[in-house]
């Protein structure tokens, strides 16, 4: 497939993926980039060098603060949020960063994810249930509808595989204890370098080359 080719169909799926978040703000910079969508796809074609893809040679984005949540630091009914005293007295303001990708940023991160995604998912187990990337026999397809499977049926199996694990259980004769649990700002804690530490990159090449997929950790 030449690059330019890649990049329009990886382009068309980075665009659905984005425009279908709730929270996506980024409508207007697709807007923008389809003004001169033939020379912006030649830009992010030329950052595709065969599997390798150069994600510095186009802009990343834009970075906001979401809120996250305000706690209350007083019982003071009465705190007014909306000065700056108050607001430092009586409230408590949880925030994170968001990034909100450049369309060419995102047609790379989707090139991306088709070179070496099937490789990524090798090492997760069938309990990962968020975020799977959608793959046809073990490839990432550009001509799929989406690139990541579908979330509802995820989040269902999610909630009643293990009340159907406890039946089962049950049935037995054992006494069993469900604990749900949602831990607070967990991804938000996650340090991302672990990615390129030795021993994970080591990991993904044995779990990817056991089910026959190629990788290459150079």
């Amino acid at each position: 497939m030449e690059n330019l080719e890649l990049a329009l169909l990886s382009y068309a799926k980075a665009k659905r993926e984005l425009l279908a978040e709730k929270e996506c703000v980024c409508a207007s910079s697709f807007a923008s980039f389809e003004q001169s969508l033939k020379e912006n796809l030649q830009l992010v074609a030329s950052a595709i060098e065969g599997p390798l893809v150069k994600f510095n040679a186009v802009s990343v984005g834009t970075c906001r603060m979401v809120p996250k949540a305000l706690t209350a630091l007083s019982n003071n009914e009465n705190a007014v949020l909306h000065t700056e005293s108050a607001y430092k007295q009586d409230v408590l303001a949880e925030v994170r960063f968001r990034l909100d990708p450049s369309p060419a940023f995102a047609t790379l991160e989707v090139v991306y994810l088709r070179e070496y995604g099937p490789a990524l998912e090798s090492i997760l187990g069938d309990s990962a249930l968020g975020n799977r990337l959608e793959l046809r026999r073990g490839e990432s397809s550009l001509s799929s509808r989406r690139l990541f499977r579908y979330w509802s049926p995820e989040y269902r199996k999610f909630q009643i595989d293990p009340l159907r694990s406890a039946k089962l259980e049950l049935e037995r004769g054992e006494r069993v204890a469900v604990l749900c649990a949602d831990i607070k700002s967990f991804y938000d804690s996650l340090n991302p370098e672990f990615m390129v530490e030795p021993s994970f990159v080591a990991a993904i090449e044995v779990q990817s080359k056991s089910r026959g997929i190629q990788f290459d950790s150079e």
